[in-house]
């Protein structure tokens, strides 16, 4: 879950720094100096947030303390813990996509799609291969209809599981 807020800053990054007309190599070559660096991606991550929402994002301590202690001190955690982790983690992501949304649609699209033929060239020719969407819905069993977005880990979580069964690889 970790990984996936780090890559939420990076993405936030990357389509902040494409509103701002800074071209891919010149992101890429300042990016080599930060990509194993959490804190400083995080960072730079905060201050264009920042300059994009006259605001700072506001992450909750417990993340990163919670973080550091399993990373850091190997501290195994109980699955409630780990779960509130993910749901912590799950809601600041979402509330990233939003702002993106919000602000920086286009450009979102834009790096998205670079993103995805970026992925697309590193496939053998001749391996199949499949783009997912970003975004699971929940559904009401009862009528058998949409009622809206997967608004937690644990509803994203069954939409994989669900899929799986289904036979979709995921």
């Amino acid at each position: 879950m970790s990984a996936a807020l780090e890559r939420t800053y990076e993405f936030y990054i990357r389509v902040s720094c494409r509103a701002k007309g800074i071209s891919c190599d010149t992101l890429e070559s300042a990016w080599k100096g930060i990509s194993s660096q959490s804190e400083r991606q995080f960072g730079a991550f905060q201050f264009l947030y920042l300059i994009d929402n006259e605001k700072p994002f506001k992450l909750d301590k417990t993340i990163t303390e919670t973080r550091n202690n399993i990373i850091h001190k190997g501290r195994i955690a109980r699955e409630s813990e780990a779960l509130r982790f993910a749901e912590n983690v799950f809601k600041h992501v979402r509330a990233i996509e939003s702002s993106i949304k919000s602000k920086l649609s286009q450009y979102a699209d834009e790096e998205s799609t670079h993103e995805v033929e970026t992925q697309k060239a590193l496939v053998p020719i001749g391996v199949a291969s499949i783009t997912l969407k970003s975004h699971s819905v929940r559904v009401d069993k009862t009528k058998n209809e949409v009622i809206g977005m997967a608004d937690c880990f644990l509803d994203m979580a069954g939409a994989i599981v669900q899929s799986r069964s289904r036979g979709f690889p995921v």
